[in-house]
């Protein structure tokens, strides 16, 4: 559209007098989206049925954006219709969130104790990389209180599980796999491994935060942001506290996220093959396993980069 093809994108994409046609693919998927984005399904894993944070935020955000499409290609009806599911995901989304683990978790309760999973899972950090907010305020932003203390909960909880890793802070860096109860282990079932593509969302969201946080007028912290910061930090943070920017305070939280994002993205070109990636990475052993080459691996390693070099753009002065 903003390329001058807007005459090709009516008539081979999206066809606002039609539900469903042959030349509409993107009206067709929202029609899609808005239509089923309510009912059970698997999860990115394709192991768990249920209702799945995942799926739920990535309809959300399709909906939010095609909402503003629809609107700019005046088909106002579905631009309408399109919000009102928008908001009716947005309000189940807010479900997923667990007090007693401080963390947005993967899936519906139900779906959960079935499985026997508490539910930290790299599928809510990788939600947050393809589709979060852009806005250092926004409620579902990488830089929001919860998003940061579900990726605290979620590094946590691989701690003393694989034998790679070093027995330290988690702010130090380490490798981490799918969910802490996995028994897929790249070739049958056993103690499953860490995952390239897991090890990188860290590092990515991270990054995504800090070049959130760096245009934000301060850096408030919350109940629930509180553990992260005292950690990322190394000392203990009251609630409430707010470092305002331009404050020396401001410039060291922002300078050790960039520290603990460069600490996991090491961590993970540690096990690298002279740049080839597999699926997962052996606990025990430290060689690659699983998929060989999996794309899912390269492509999160691109989302990374592609996250840090926004986030050195953004705070150059700070990271000096």
């Amino acid at each position: 559209m903003d390329t001058g093809e807007e005459t090709y994108v009516r008539s081979a994409l999206y066809n606002a007098d039609a539900t469903r046609a042959p030349n509409s693919t993107i009206k067709n998927d929202l029609e899609e989206v808005a239509q089923r984005w309510s009912q059970r399904g698997f999860d990115i894993w394709e192991e768990l049925e249920g209702r799945h944070f995942y799926t739920d935020f990535v309809s959300w955000r399709s909906l939010q954006a095609g909402s503003h499409f629809a609107r700019r290609m005046e088909d106002h009806g579905a631009a309408d219709w399109y919000a009102g599911k928008s908001a009716e995901v947005a309000a189940v989304l807010t479900s997923y969130w667990n007090d007693k683990l401080q963390a947005y978790v993967s899936s519906d309760a139900q779906a959960l104790a079935g499985a026997k999973r508490d539910g930290l899972d790299a599928q809510v950090l990788l939600a947050f990389v393809h589709a979060g907010d852009s806005g250092a305020r926004g409620a579902w932003s990488p830089a929001s209180p919860r998003v940061l203390s579900t990726l605290r909960a979620y590094v946590k909880s691989f701690k003393g599980l694989y034998k790679i890793n070093p027995d330290a802070s988690w702010t130090d860096g380490r490798l981490v796999g799918r969910y802490r109860e996995d028994i897929y282990d790249g070739v049958g079932t056993s103690r499953a491994n860490p995952w390239f593509i897991c090890t990188h969302a860290v590092s990515t969201v991270l990054y995504l935060a800090a070049a959130q946080l760096s245009v934000a007028d301060s850096i408030v912290v919350t109940r629930e942001s509180r553990a992260f910061w005292s950690d990322i930090t190394g000392t203990e943070v009251p609630e409430g506290t707010e470092w305002e920017k331009g404050e020396p305070e401001f410039d060291t939280a922002l300078r050790n996220v960039h520290r603990v994002a460069d600490r996991f993205a090491e961590t993970a070109a540690t096990f690298y093959d002279s740049g080839h990636m597999a699926e997962q990475i052996q606990k025990d052993t430290g060689k690659q396993t699983g998929a060989r080459d999996l794309t899912w691996s390269y492509a999160s390693f691109i989302e990374q980069e592609r996250a840090k070099e926004a986030a050195l753009n953004a705070t150059p002065s700070i990271l000096v």
